[in-house]
């Protein structure tokens, strides 16, 4: 099974900054010190997931493969 997943660096990035919206507007956002939490929150999430995949298929008698 592969699992494929999308990420918009972009999303989120002004909510911080009281932007209604950062559509278009993230270099704008980043000039005023917006910071990247979509990949790190994205990351997170992996990371977690594959833990809790990998033990459910322990649990079933399967060694799993994950690559990453």
């Amino acid at each position: 099974m592969r699992i494929g997943i999308v990420v918009n660096p972009d999303a989120g990035l002004g909510g911080r900054l009281g932007f209604k919206g950062s559509d278009g507007r993230a270099k704008e956002a980043r000039k005023a010190g917006a910071v990247d939490r979509a990949g790190p929150r994205m990351q997170q999430c992996i990371s977690k997931f594959k833990e809790l995949l990998a033990s459910s298929l322990n649990r079933m008698g399967v060694s799993p493969t994950i690559v990453a």
